[in-house]
């Protein structure tokens, strides 16, 4: 079967389009909707995965690599083939390093989709099922309602007041009225067709019925969509990184012949132009932070594949990073705060009995369930088998609906003694038993103050109920009357007159049991938590006081309240108050607008009306079940709606960018170090004062345990408040410690230059870098002093003991000689290094300590 295009379609009729898709409008069968699957495949774009092959070649695509390239083409030229051959090995051992980690990271991004997977209501074989929106069909036949996003592009058989977001597709900001007749002629394109809907635009208003003729690739948005991914750009930070190599680049270009001229007047140079080449790019590269990407990647993985444990799903790995970063957290209530199911809490009146005619309006229907109703669901709770039988085999009369001016509902039962008493004989609230062996009751449920009225304990039952409504409860009041045997079997409002009151059920959504250390965690974590609740201002006070958001339950804002205020009340608002009730989504949005505007604000919500507060939000969060256009709008996912969830990836975000962060400060310092100081050394020595090839070997050992960094653990100081990128305090640390590193390496230079002898220096001065670049690994990463930090992880301990001790051996393994141009070093001159070293740890330890002193004075 061909898929037709929206303009083959537009011009026929429901009944025609159903008959040229071979499909009928209770839907395929189910065998014919697997087979078209298996002819047509999923619906889904192709190409939307990354390859192997793709993760491959874009290790390739970077102005560090391009560098190292450049340097192994000139070895050749120099005819130094064992120098370009190492290089090369050099290009192959990152690469393959970056692939490995980069496709694990690719493959776990595949398992976090198949936590949140889009579904579409089908008509199957005449039944409504659920199936993943992959697995729709040509044919098929979509109920849509307000919210859903179009799964495939299809025609309109039903549409009842349908208004369509087609924003993402035309750029249209208001939304289009769709209609099921057929078009007197075929549209030019998506503005004219309007009895089609198309796929990833979204249902705003209506329900509908939507008859698929096009999926995945053949739909209007799967035609353009390989022009959409030829013109992807590049993220944010691959920018910044390519920038900064490109200046780099340029820099090379005006500062290598200076130094080189510098170079040969100052020194009687044995080196040549080519050579003095090869030193500087090696040079240049050691001084990009080239796996800053790779250790990005890796934080924000593992962070992902931690977080997806506990039920929360970024739609976007650097989602994590940036829920680390929020200061507001504003919430829900209901499901997140609460439990989202009501259960009895408390009776005013006899405890059994009142349960059981609170029972009888949903269980006369004759069955021993109820669904759709949570006040009878908890009421149902309480009671056994036995007695929901009982109560189903009650017989209906009669019933009246809630009125909302009456303020109950009321249902006539057939019924003896036996039914409805706990205990037989004993009636009630009336001692004049009723002995009729079926008597016609009639029962009403509704409020205290409609049931209540005139009745000699209303002033206890109002207090009570009034009591209970102060801490966030709901009550149910019930009420009961004897209308005998041969009572009218019909009823009208005037029998409800003249009712007996039984009691009061107070009803309360319980508390997640792990909300109020969640609250309490968030604070410690530096977030404020907000709660906004379309809930009455009693509930959202209560709660709130509960979970000890407040101390005094008014301090509420409603919503229309916050509506009437000017902007710069607002603003003063949203910091005063901490919880906002009787809030619709268009206050929602102005609220989080609001907090927006001075904090960075993380947003939970889950109606396709909560979209734009989801998308000003810094972080939308939204619950696995939402809207669909809430999903879409959202950064995170949380298949577990709970707010400790929440704060756990607040925690894992922090931790991440505070990996990163250590990762930055440590490549910063003891790179930038060392690059002044090889190059100043370079003009004061007529050899090079480390070979090129040592200089990336260098590079490459300490970016082993710079790359497990990702994985290390974190102070809690360092978790307690949102930190941006501080460009202040990470150029201050980086300049002051890179001076310290400098130093330290004019120390080494200036004690091995005396020997004469170049090999022995170029040795010595590469085990030094190394391993004054390791031990910064124990003293960067916090801002306490490091017996006072958290130890390192394994990872990171072992990888640096491991490449600590084969700096320190290649000098002396024969190959090793011979491959990088070392000599074995004298006992006494170990001994000297080691002792460097040392000092160097000291020192930076003491200027690092001094600096955050004065930092967090300033």
């Amino acid at each position: 079967m061909v898929q037709p295009t929206f303009q083959d379609i537009a011009t026929r009729s429901p009944d025609e389009a159903l008959s040229l898709l071979s499909s009928a409008r209770d839907g395929l069968s189910p065998d014919s909707a697997a087979t078209r699957l298996a002819e047509h495949g999923l619906d889904e774009l192709s190409g939307a995965e990354t390859t192997a092959l793709e993760i491959l070649l874009r290790q390739f695509k970077s102005s560090f690599i391009y560098l190292l390239f450049a340097a192994s083409a000139i070895a050749i030229y120099l005819r130094e083939y064992l120098d370009a051959a190492i290089i090369f090995l050099f290009l192959v051992i990152n690469a393959l390093l970056g692939f490995v980690q980069e496709y694990r990271a690719e493959h776990a991004l595949q398992l976090l989709k198949q936590f949140v997977e889009r579904r579409a209501r089908v008509r199957r074989g005449g039944l409504v099922v659920s199936v993943p929106v992959r697995e729709v069909v040509a044919g098929d036949v979509v109920l849509l309602s307000a919210g859903d996003t179009i799964p495939g592009d299809g025609l309109f058989i039903r549409a009842d007041g349908v208004e369509v977001d087609e924003s993402p597709m035309t750029g249209e900001t208001s939304p289009v009225e769709k209609t099921c007749g057929a078009l007197a002629a075929p549209p030019d394109d998506a503005y004219g067709a309007a009895n089609i809907g198309f796929t990833r635009t979204t249902l705003m208003a209506g329900d509908a019925d939507l008859l698929v003729f096009a999926t995945g690739n053949h739909t209007t948005v799967g035609g353009i969509a390989g022009t959409m991914r030829a013109a992807e750009a590049p993220s944010a930070f691959e920018a910044g990184v390519s920038e900064f190599s490109a200046f780099v680049l340029k820099m090379l270009g005006v500062t290598v012949p200076l130094v080189y001229l510098l170079h040969a007047l100052v020194t009687d140079s044995q080196v040549t132009l080519g050579q003095f080449l090869l030193f500087s790019i090696a040079l240049t590269v050691s001084a990009i932070p080239e796996a800053l990407p790779l250790v990005t990647t890796i934080s924000l993985t593992r962070g992902a594949l931690a977080l997806a444990k506990k039920h929360v799903v970024p739609r976007r790995l650097s989602a994590i990073e940036d829920l680390g970063s929020i200061d507001v957290l504003a919430t829900d209530k209901t499901g997140t705060i609460t439990e989202n199911t009501l259960l009895v809490a408390d009776v005013y009146g006899d405890r059994d009995t009142l349960i059981r005619y609170a029972l009888v309006p949903p269980l006369a229907r004759g069955s021993s369930t109820v669904q759709n109703q949570a006040f009878d669901a908890a009421i149902l709770a309480e009671v056994g088998e036995d007695v929901r039988a009982q109560l189903a085999a009650l017989t209906l009369v009669d019933e009246l609906p809630f009125d909302p001016v009456r303020r109950r509902a009321t249902v006539l039962v057939e019924a003896d003694e036996r039914d409805l008493d706990p205990a037989a004989g004993v009636q009630p609230s009336n001692p004049a038993n009723l002995r009729n062996p079926r008597n016609l009751r009639l029962i009403s449920r509704g409020a205290p103050e409609a049931l209540y009225a005139g009745a000699a304990d209303e002033a206890a039952a109002l207090a009570w109920a009034a009591g209970e409504g102060r801490k966030g409860r709901r009550v149910l009041a019930v009420a009961w009357k004897d209308e005998g045997p041969d009572g009218r079997r019909v009823v009208d409002p005037d029998d409800e007159r003249g009712m007996t009151p039984i009691g009061v059920i107070s009803f309360a959504d319980p508390l997640k049991p792990t909300t109020r250390a969640a609250v309490e965690q968030a604070e410690r974590l530096g977030v404020r938590v907000k709660m906004i609740t379309g809930d009455s201002k009693e509930v959202a006070g209560w709660v709130a006081v509960e979970i000890g958001l407040i101390d005094d339950p008014a301090e509420v804002l409603l919503g229309s309240e916050f509506a009437r205020m000017s902007p710069e009340e607002r603003a003063s608002a949203v910091d005063r108050y901490d919880v906002f009730a009787r809030a619709t989504p268009e206050q929602k949005f102005d609220i989080v607008k609001a907090l927006d505007a001075k904090h960075l604000v993380g947003f939970l919500g889950e109606g396709f009306n909560d979209a734009p507060a989801l998308k000003v939000a810094h972080v939308g969060l939204a619950v696995d079940g939402a809207s669909d256009i809430a999903q879409d709008a959202a950064d995170v996912v949380l298949l577990n709606r709970s707010l400790e969830v929440i704060v756990d990836g607040i925690r894992e975000g922090r931790t991440i960018f505070a990996n990163t962060m250590k990762y930055i400060r440590a490549t910063l310092t003891s790179n930038v170090g060392n690059f002044y100081a090889l190059a100043f050394a370079a003009l004061f020595i007529p050899y090079l004062p480390m070979l090129p090839v040592q200089i990336l070997l260098l590079n490459l050992l300490s970016d082993f345990p710079m790359i497990s960094i990702a994985a290390d653990s974190v102070d809690e100081a360092e978790l307690a408040r949102p930190r941006g990128y501080q460009v202040g305090e990470l150029t201050g640390v980086a300049m002051l410690l890179g001076a310290v590193s400098t130093l330290f390496d004019f120390a080494f230079f200036g004690y091995f230059v005396r020997f004469a002898e170049p090999a022995l220096l170029q040795t010595m001065w590469f085990m030094g870098s190394v391993l004054t670049e390791l031990v910064l690994l124990f003293s960067i990463p916090t801002a306490l002093p490091f017996w006072r930090s958290t130890p390192p992880s394994g990872t990171v301990l072992w990888l640096t003991l491991l490449v600590m001790a084969t700096a320190v051996a290649l000098p002396f393994i024969a190959p090793a000689r011979a491959l990088f141009g070392f000599v074995a070093p004298a006992p006494e001159h170990l001994v000297m290094a080691l002792g460097l070293v040392a000092l160097y740890f000291v020192s930076t330890e003491a200027a690092k300590l001094l600096f955050y002193r004065y930092w967090e004075r300033a």
